[in-house]
């Protein structure tokens, strides 16, 4: 049988990878599924249990006992065609006008093996009849999660390994999927009682799982199946883990605009910011633009929720964007600072000079123009590279860099913190910030050149 402990304490090596399953939250569990029993593939831990079928009658039924992700644990494999009804018996939840399950969780433990085929995993909108259209939740042939309507996911899942999808839903407010543990995408709020909402016990009551109408539903195996009556928490998702890898999110963990004279440090996307010091409210690089001025000693804390990755036990893959300008050129200003404490000096500056950069890294050949915003994108791959762009342009290379560094960043399971405009030692002049956002992942060039910039009147970028 699975224990799922306190902590990420059951490791199992598979092809270089470990897969840490933490304990499940017990609270709002209302069905779940081991699959232990070879005789009974469908008894339920908690609710009803399963119920297999296949989609059509001339399609034969393929539910066969395999072997789960640790020694003595079982699992089922589902067959193309096949798939199992489950009888939800959740009362209609969400807004009180709400008449179907709009709040909910699926936590799912599963192993794809053959590439180039798509698999799924629900549908709630059918109402118990798998033919009536297309279901509701895919891995494309592509290897990428999601649906039309939530899109797919930046990242791709790892074949031959076992892996644990989340579907968190909070209709009305967010549906994201979460990819052992870490955020994978974010399908936006979808209306309630829309397509992603599930029948209530006062309806059709049945939830479909791991077949598809047309097809789309090659032999997937599961070792389990948890369903709860609310929407989990991204820290109680962090917690239960999954394969231990680096999860790319395709956009970013932050983003602020600072649009909002009245609340500047009010997030566009993530958590609000953190002022020490004072802010003042700016016109930013167009009309109704907003903008934010940092004087000295003053700066943001930005709390990022981002996980270690890069092989190391800090945040090694990142990018930040900043939109910034400078009022004049014979002082200097910082634009990040790793060090939560702001103990120490900051990692990137514009010197005296209107160079970029730091004595880490070098400086760029690039002089920063007073009184002109610009695009600037850091790119961070420590032991590959660390590389900055203006304006999509790269104009200066940090190098490989180490692992876990003073240029790598606290994750979530350290300060979660990363400090926008800050310096210990005075080298913070006053800025005006427009734009920031940060991403767990590294961009290209390409990306970088897709985020676009801004025209200067007497710029020398290089390439």
């Amino acid at each position: 049988m699975k224990l799922f402990r306190l902590s990420f304490i059951l490791l199992l090596a598979l092809s270089g990878f470990m897969f840490a399953q933490g304990e499940l939250p017990q609270n709002g569990i209302v069905g779940q599924w081991l699959f232990d029993d070879p005789s009974n593939l469908g008894k339920a831990t908690v609710g009803e249990d399963l119920i297999p079928d296949v989609i059509a009658d001339s399609i034969p039924s393929q539910f066969d006992a395999v072997a789960g992700s640790t020694a003595g644990d079982g699992a089922v494999l589902v067959g193309l065609g096949s798939f199992y009804r489950c009888n939800l018996d959740m009362d209609p939840n969400g807004p009180d006008t709400a008449k179907r399950v709009n709040q909910y969780t699926f936590v799912i433990d599963f192993k794809v093996t053959q590439r180039q085929l798509w698999y799924t995993f629900h549908t709630g909108r059918n109402n118990g009849d798998p033919n009536a259209s297309d279901w509701d939740s895919f891995i494309n042939s592509s290897g990428h999660i999601g649906v039309g309507t939530t899109g797919y996911s930046y990242d791709t899942v790892a074949y031959d390994q076992w892996e644990r999808l989340v579907i968190v839903a909070d209709l009305g407010n967010y549906y994201r999927y979460y990819l052992d543990g870490q955020l994978l995408q974010d399908g936006g709020d979808q209306p309630v009682d829309g397509r992603f909402s599930l029948p209530s016990i006062d309806g059709a009551n049945q939830v479909l799982f791991f077949g598809d109408n047309d097809g789309d539903d090659a032999p997937i195996n599961v070792t389990s199946l948890t369903i709860y009556d609310h929407p989990l928490t991204a820290d109680e998702i962090y917690a239960i883990g999954g394969l231990k890898r680096d999860v790319a999110f395709g956009n970013s963990f932050g983003t602020w605009n600072f649009n909002d004279a009245q609340n500047l440090t009010q997030a566009f996307y993530g958590n609000d910011l953190t002022l020490v010091g004072e802010q003042q409210a700016t016109a930013g690089p167009f009309a109704d633009d907003g903008a934010v001025t940092l004087g000295t000693g003053s700066y943001y804390e930005i709390k990022h929720d981002i996980s270690a990755n890069g092989g190391g036990e800090r945040i090694n893959k990142y990018t930040l964007i900043v939109d910034f300008q400078v009022p004049s050129v014979g002082q200097w200003y910082s634009i990040y600072q790793t060090d939560p404490t702001n103990s120490n000096p900051a990692d990137l500056f514009i010197n005296d000079q209107g160079q970029l950069g730091s004595d880490v890294v070098g400086w760029s050949d690039t002089k920063i123009n007073p009184g002109e915003y610009y695009r600037l994108v850091v790119s961070a791959d420590l032991g590959n590279h660390i590389t900055y762009y203006l304006d999509g342009d790269s104009v200066l290379s940090g190098g490989a860099q180490e692992l876990d560094n003073s240029l790598s960043i606290d994750s979530r399971d350290g300060s979660d913190k990363l400090l926008l405009c800050a310096d210990n030692a005075g080298k913070d002049g006053p800025i005006d910030i427009a734009y920031a956002a940060i991403y767990n992942r590294a961009f290209d060039g390409t990306d970088a050149k897709g985020q676009g910039g801004y025209e200067h009147g007497n710029n020398n970028e290089v390439t």
